[in-house]
């Protein structure tokens, strides 16, 4: 999955737990929203900062 899209459904996530708490749903259902927004931000997270490092590192060396 492209980090835009990563992007993309965790944004959906926060909706989504956003639409449930107006709902009044039970603490179990947002519970499991919440978790779930947790792995996907730390997956996205993950990725974006070895992105961010490659490109730090050649920048380093095209420099050096």
């Amino acid at each position: 999955m492209e980090a835009v899209e990563k992007e993309r459904a965790i944004l959906e996530r926060l909706e989504r737990i956003d639409s449930l708490r107006q709902e009044d749903a039970p603490a179990g259902v947002l519970l499991e929203e919440v978790r779930a927004l947790l792995f996907e931000a730390e997956d996205w997270v993950r990725e974006d900062t070895a992105e961010l490092e490659l490109g730090l590192c050649l920048l380093v060396a095209e420099l050096g």
